[in-house]
């Protein structure tokens, strides 16, 4: 499977002035499937709520030591 053409672009090369040129480019993408387990999706979401109250904590001990005003 190749890259499909999603469309074309002018950029300038050479440097400013005078003697600058304009050169067409090809503005390509590849394909990509992406397929995930639903068991990984709720690890992620776990791991995201871990990580929440684990700043919560961070952020409780701060207060609780008069860090913040």
């Amino acid at each position: 499977m190749g890259a499909i053409v999603l469309g074309t672009e002018r950029i300038r090369v050479c440097g400013p002035g005078p003697g600058a040129k304009w050169k067409t480019i090809y503005v390509l993408a590849c394909p990509v499937n992406f397929s995930v387990h639903f068991h990984q999706i709720e690890a992620a979401k776990r791991g995201y709520d871990n990580w929440w109250q684990a700043i919560g904590r961070v952020r409780d001990g701060i207060i609780a030591g008069g860090m913040l005003r």
